[in-house]
């Protein structure tokens, strides 16, 4: 077993390993730090460095037993003692997308084009779980990547609750070095999850291109893996898949690790399930509330089996790049096997081909067992030894012959490429030139002469027009005033379209801040487009050519004159300090100082240049917000998925049902409590301890046990405002809403269909026809198949104010309720369902009622009784009372 001495960083054997707390010292520095070895065995010890006081400490508290004998590894080095100079490095050309994102193209059979609030733009691929497709979310938000589970996999309950689980933790993690994943959700019998949209090429499309790639940047490369892959481990979520696939590069010198969090298996999830059957209680993990530490923090599936039973059989992982201890058992897989296949990884890019060749999985798996190591330098010569050594100590086939951990990793690749030790003066003073960039850059970004030139000139031109207008009005010349009017309008779209092309606004990126992707954009975002569109064709707009070349011809030379010469130096700026990245990035450095140093450097000034290169603080705010929005929708996903995996362990369905509510509520409230804790630490500049518990350890915890965490958010109440809730819950569910919905539809429409104003055959033809064409449209990616619809359903709308006077309905409403109004409360009614909360429901219910009892009773505001009749007051008073109740700001608890 290896630990690295805290001091000098240098590799150290562990002879004889046994539990327990000590205090030795390194062979080689010779300095005392404290080690503690856990009970449960496969547990890697704990290493510190002492303070001075701790010298103080008495002898008394330490263990009886000796501690180890240790010896220095030398085969194993974290730091060179002198490592070699480092060239610099072409960072490899990565061409941008072929096509516009947007791009239509053919689905495979039985993958619908809209899943989920996602218009599926086109297929990119097929992994193990199912495809992957490049998505728009129907929102003011960019494309993100769905990857989706096949249809079948639904059936397998406990496949379903673990990986939901774990896509949901993964959704919290937040560095650069990763793909990120935006959410997770079901839709048309498929589970999915979001993801960011990463363009660019895989590693292994690198290999295949250039054969081996250069030492040193292959070293950048691995290292930059082994961040992301880090900050996974560090909440105890294992990728089991690394592989030049997974890694993505840009062609801006990033790297990024893909499918994180995403990477179990049916076969894996049902050994897990299994093996905790199989399981005593005291050897599963320990259950405590959040925010306690726990002895046994790290991976989430550390179970161990009996002595008198086989552990179950699972698969997972790509067989090329698999440790021998994944293989022989995925449940033993920790962040150790991903330090195996990362090594593999890397060997590939030095040398052009896997560790091991092969030509079938079986023959794989017992190559990586059995057969030596080649050493990479035999394929590639001239190969650095302390790259060569690295490889060799990521591919150890034991655990104790392999770096300890990825954070080991990190530290030995960041010692060869001059990061630590005696080089790191020359790093400083790298990151230092980047901070003079950015600060010779920021100015750019801010109040310059050109930028401040164009806003005056926009901002009188727009007081001017205005005024223009108010006179014009004024003087009862309303005609041209509308001509200005609309004359300013056009002109001051086209700046901004050209502006937003030539700067990169970040108007759609704030937008999306704002809007986050949810329901308020579907509302919003509509609106705003029919309000434009009803104002512009009312004033025969689209027909004013003459009216639009002026407005042309006067942006046009807004953007010549004014936006231009602006936009030059931020663009001559920007280059400057995305050039300096690169270079940064391609010596290694960490990826996440260099935005931290960036965004500092900037200053309030500057913001538009940070956002520029990385766009990570609108994205983080997003993705907070995300976060925040979609709780309800994890909660529901999770809910289900944790209650077919209880069924199917055999409890009965409403048992099930209410231990699955309790425990999805209780994982999504360890997490947001993680995500503050955080969000907290970030802030102020700390850094969480070695031994707190990670975010899966939190949702696993959880899961097992859910009321420590409910408890502190579920205060004791009496018994009557236990009923009160329950007639509540009752009263406001989605039941009798939807019940009264439909009946209130259904009377409608049999009203309609009697009165001949719309028929239930003109409904079925026109479905019919309207079906056909989008079949056209989808089938051959041709939207302008819709166009050929031709509307039979024509209905005079002056009908709809008649009153339905059946003699079976009730006396007040008989005859005094137009099929306005109840068409207007039956769609209240069946729109609240699609919100969970209560505020929604009572809103709806109200403006329901009012919609139908305001006619029946008289109810009229009498100064608006020459504008509007009392019922259409009334109708418009429930819309309003429903639009108050979804647009009501959310309560928001912070969990405790």
């Amino acid at each position: 077993m290896l630990i690295v001495c805290p001091s000098c960083r240098h590799a150290i054997r562990l002879v004889d390993v046994h539990p327990g707390r000590f205090m030795p010292k390194c062979p080689r520095c010779r300095s005392t730090f404290r080690m503690t070895i856990p009970d449960e065995p496969g547990k890697s010890p704990v290493v510190q460095a002492l303070e001075p006081s701790a010298f103080a400490e008495p002898v008394a508290n330490l263990p009886e037993p000796p501690g180890p004998p240790l010896e220095a590894a030398g085969p194993l080095p974290v730091a060179p003692p002198e490592p070699p100079e480092v060239p610099e490095i072409a960072w490899p050309e990565v061409p941008g997308p072929s096509a516009s994102p947007l791009r239509l193209a053919p689905l495979a059979p039985g993958i619908p084009r809209l899943l989920g609030g996602y218009l599926l733009l086109r297929l990119l691929g097929r992994g193990p779980r199912g495809p992957a497709a490049l998505a728009q979310p129907l929102a003011v938000a960019p494309p993100e990547v769905l990857k989706l589970t096949d249809e079948g996999r639904r059936a397998d309950r406990t496949f379903r609750a673990l990986w939901a689980r774990e896509a949901f933790a993964a959704s919290f993690l937040d560095h650069p070095n990763l793909v990120s994943v935006r959410g997770i959700d079901s839709a048309r019998g498929r589970d999915f999850a979001a993801m960011e949209w990463a363009p660019g090429r895989s590693v292994a499309e690198l290999i295949a291109e250039r054969g081996r790639l250069d030492p040193w940047l292959a070293t950048v490369l691995t290292l930059q893996a082994a961040r992301g892959l880090r900050a996974g481990h560090a909440q105890g979520l294992v990728h089991r898949d690394v592989k030049p696939e997974n890694l993505r590069i840009d062609g801006h010198g990033l790297l990024k690790v893909d499918d994180l969090g995403l990477e179990m298996t049916p076969s894996l999830a049902s050994a897990i399930e299994e093996d905790r059957r199989r399981a005593s209680p005291a050897d599963r993990p320990a259950t405590k509330a959040p925010g306690k530490t726990t002895a046994r923090p790290g991976a989430a599936y550390d179970v161990v089996h009996p002595p008198d039973e086989p552990p179950p059989t699972a698969a997972a992982g790509s067989p090329a790049y698999m440790a021998p201890e994944q293989a022989a058992d995925p449940l033993r897989a920790d962040g150790r096997a991903d330090v195996y296949a990362l090594g593999g990884t890397f060997y590939a890019m030095v040398t052009g081909r896997p560790p091991f060749p092969g030509e079938n999985a079986v023959e794989l798996i017992r190559r990586h067992r059995e057969d030596r190591l080649i050493p990479p330098s035999e394929f590639a010569p001239g190969l650095p030894r302390p790259i060569g050594d690295a490889i060799a100590a990521m591919l150890g086939k034991r655990l104790e012959e392999r770096y300890p951990s990825m954070a080991v990793v990190v530290e030995a690749l960041e010692g060869i490429l001059g990061l630590r030790g005696e080089r790191a003066p020359n790093a400083a003073a790298e990151r230092d030139e980047l901070a003079e960039a950015v600060r010779q850059a920021s100015p750019a970004f801010g109040s310059t002469a050109e930028t401040r030139l164009r806003n005056k000139v926009a901002a009188m031109a727009a007081g001017i027009l205005l005024l223009f207008v108010l006179v014009l009005t004024a003087l009862g010349v309303g005609s041209a005033a509308a001509g200005i009017g609309e004359l300013g309008a056009i002109t001051a779209i086209l700046a901004a379209v050209a502006s937003a092309r030539l700067h990169g606004s970040t108007w759609p990126r704030r937008a999306a801040e704002v809007l986050a992707g949810g329901r308020r954009a579907w509302i919003v975002v509509p609106l705003v487009g029919l309000a434009a569109l009803s104002v512009v064709w009312s004033h025969g707009l689209f027909g004013s050519s003459f009216l639009i070349a002026i407005a042309g011809g006067m942006a046009a030379a807004f953007h010549v004159y004014l936006d231009r010469p602006a936009a030059a130096g931020r663009r001559e700026a920007l280059e400057r300090v995305r050039t300096a990245l690169v270079r940064l990035r391609g010596r290694g450095h960490d990826e996440a100082l260099l935005r931290e140093l960036v965004a500092r450097e900037a200053g309030r000034g500057g913001r538009g240049l940070v956002d520029r290169l990385f766009g990570f603080e609108a994205r983080r705010r997003v993705r907070d917000r995300r976060i925040e929005r979609h709780r309800g929708r994890h909660r529901r996903l999770l809910e289900r998925c944790e209650e077919g995996r209880l069924e199917a362990a055999g409890l009965n369905l409403l048992t099930a049902r209410r231990r699955a509510r309790r425990e999805a509520k209780a994982m999504v409230l360890a997490a947001a409590a993680w995500h503050a804790e955080r969000e907290a630490l970030r802030a102020s500049g700390a850094t969480a301890a070695a031994d707190a518990p990670s975010l899966m350890d939190r949702i696993e915890w959880a899961a097992a046990d859910p009321e420590p965490v409910l408890e502190p958010h579920e205060p004791a109440r009496s018994a009557l405002a236990r009923r009160v809730e329950g007639l509540a819950a009752l009263v406001l569910g989605g039941l009798p809403r939807f019940v009264a919905g439909m009946g209130l539809a259904g009377l409608l429409a049999a009203w309609l269909d009697a009165r001949g104003i719309v028929t239930l055959n003109q409904v079925r033809d026109q479905v019919v026809e309207i079906g056909h064409a989008v079949t056209r449209a989808v089938r051959y990616a041709n939207v302008e198949a819709l166009r050929d619809i031709s509307w039979s359903i024509r209905p005079g709308w002056s009908r709809f104010l008649e009153c339905p006077d059946w003699p079976w309905i009730p006396e007040p409403f008989r005859g005094r309720v137009p099929a306005m109004n109840v068409a207007a409360a039956a769609a209240m009614l069946l729109f609240s369902l699609f919100f969970e909360r209560r505020i929604v429901a009572f809103a709806a219910i109200l403006g329901a009622g009012l919609a139908l009892a305001g006619p029946a009773w008289g109810l009229e505001i009498g100064p608006l009784g020459g504008l509007v009749a009392g019922p259409s007051q009334a109708c418009l008073g429930g819309l309003l009372l429903m639009v108050l109740g979804v647009l009501w700001p959310r309560r928001k608890a912070a969990p405790e």
